[in-house]
């Protein structure tokens, strides 16, 4: 059960990472755009990524990412891995 649950965990880890490096390089999705991940991730991380683009994975579906705007608003886009 404890290897299960660490699935999540590692994907979180690895989106996190995606992002943090999205957000050094400008690169952050722009309405439904989509972008390429920077090349400076982790090579593990770039393992899980390609692990979720991969059509025959439920986790994919329920990532979501978070943001605050300049107007007080919170944004949420649905993240789709290809």
């Amino acid at each position: 059960m404890e290897d299960l649950a660490s699935l999540p965990d590692l994907v979180a880890g690895a989106l996190a990472d995606a992002y943090t490096q999205q957000m050094i390089h400008d690169a952050l999705p722009v309405g439904h755009d989509p972008v390429a991940i920077p090349a400076s991730i982790a090579g593990k991380t770039g393992d899980l990524l390609k692990w979720l683009s991969l059509p025959d994975r439920v986790l994919r579906r329920m990532v979501f990412a978070l943001w605050p705007a300049d107007d007080g608003k919170i944004y949420v886009n649905k993240m789709v891995f290809r």
